[in-house]
């Protein structure tokens, strides 16, 4: 009855030691896949933010100039900024664009995020403008 206890016990320890290794394998994998392509490596064009039946649509195209790397993704940070006719500027909308897809090295893909919602964004007083900030990356080989 001892040996079947011990037994159990260094299955059960043994299960939950390589169930800890394979998530530290998985969490190192992702934190590389973050690192593979910097961002001055990939080049955003014609990037235009249209209004869309549930929110805004965003559309351009996007240049992976990796030479080694496949993009699988891409993060940009949208902002809406209120203008009053004094100077004064207000940002009143921010949202971030998820964007998944697979482009070689090189390669270039149209970009289309039909699902920006930007949340309680009060009435302009002004001139809207938009701009955007490119916040992340991944890659794989």
């Amino acid at each position: 009855m001892k040996l079947l206890l011990k037994t159990i016990a260094f299955l059960v320890i043994g299960f939950f030691v390589l169930i800890g290794g394979i998530l530290t394998l998985q969490y190192f994998e992702e934190e590389a896949e973050r690192k593979r392509i910097p961002i001055k490596q990939v080049t955003i064009t014609g990037l235009e933010l249209k209004p869309d039946t549930f929110g805004y649509k965003l559309v351009g195209k996007i240049q992976n100039k990796s030479r080694e790397y496949t993009l699988t993704s891409v993060r940009l940070e949208v902002r809406i900024t209120d203008t009053l006719p004094n100077g004064t500027s207000s940002v009143i909308g921010q949202a971030t664009s998820w964007y998944d897809e697979n482009i070689p090295p090189g390669q270039v893909r149209q970009y289309e995020d039909s699902t920006l919602s930007f949340q309680n964004m009060p009435k302009a007083e002004g001139t809207l403008s938009w701009d955007y900030e490119l916040i992340g990356t991944t890659g794989r080989k």
